[in-house]
C-alpha cells in the first residue's frame, strides 16, 4: 500500500506559552517517527481554556502541557483529567519549571504519566513510553488527510 495514502501519523498536542517544551518535544518526535516510518503532527494550543475542544476536534496520541506559574495549575489539571477520559486517552506528558517541582505530585495525581522538571530528561524518559502510544491511520496526502478514519473499517489496522 501507499505510505503516502494510508500511512501512519502520531498526532500530538501542546500547550506551552513559552514553547520551549513544544520545541523540546518536537525534536524528539520528529526524530522518533523518522525511525518508525510515521508522520509526527502537532496541534498547537494557545489558551489552556481550548485544550478540550483540541482534542474533541483531532484524537491524538500524546498531549502535553508545560506549567511556568502556580495560577495555571488548577486549569491545567482539569484539562489533564479531562484528556485522560476514554475511549482512546493520549499519553499525557507535564514539564513543571523548576521552582513549581512541588507540583509534579499534582499533576501525576491528575493523570499526568510522565511528569518531568529538567528538559534533558523529556528524551529518556519517552523513549519506553513511545512505542505505546496510539497512532492515526491518516493518509499524508492533503487529499486524503482524515478520510481513512471516517471509513467503517479504519480501525483495522493490518490492511
Amino acid at each position: 500500500m501507499s505510505e503516502l495514502l494510508f500511512g501512519k501519523a502520531l498526532n500530538w498536542t501542546c500547550w506551552d506559552n513559552r514553547q520551549v517544551l513544544t520545541t523540546q518535544l518536537n525534536a524528539v518526535l520528529v526524530a522518533w517517527a523518522a525511525g518508525q516510518a510515521v508522520k509526527a503532527r502537532l496541534n498547537r494550543v494557545d489558551k489552556l481554556e481550548d485544550y478540550g475542544l483540541a482534542l474533541a476536534k483531532q484524537p491524538v496520541g500524546l498531549a502535553a502541557w508545560a506549567l511556568w506559574s502556580d495560577e495555571a495549575l488548577e486549569p491545567l489539571c482539569l484539562s489533564l483529567a479531562a484528556a485522560r477520559e476514554p475511549p482512546h486517552p493520549p499519553l499525557c506528558v507535564c514539564y513543571v519549571a523548576p521552582e513549581l517541582a512541588q507540583c509534579i505530585a499534582i499533576l501525576c495525581e491528575a493523570g499526568a504519566q510522565i511528569v518531568i522538571s529538567q528538559l534533558p530528561s523529556l528524551e529518556s524518559a519517552l523513549a519506553k513510553a513511545l512505542p505505546g502510544v496510539r497512532l492515526s491511520n491518516h493518509g499524508f496526502h492533503p487529499l486524503t488527510g482524515g478520510l481513512w478514519e471516517r471509513l467503517p473499517w479504519s480501525e483495522v489496522d493490518d490492511l
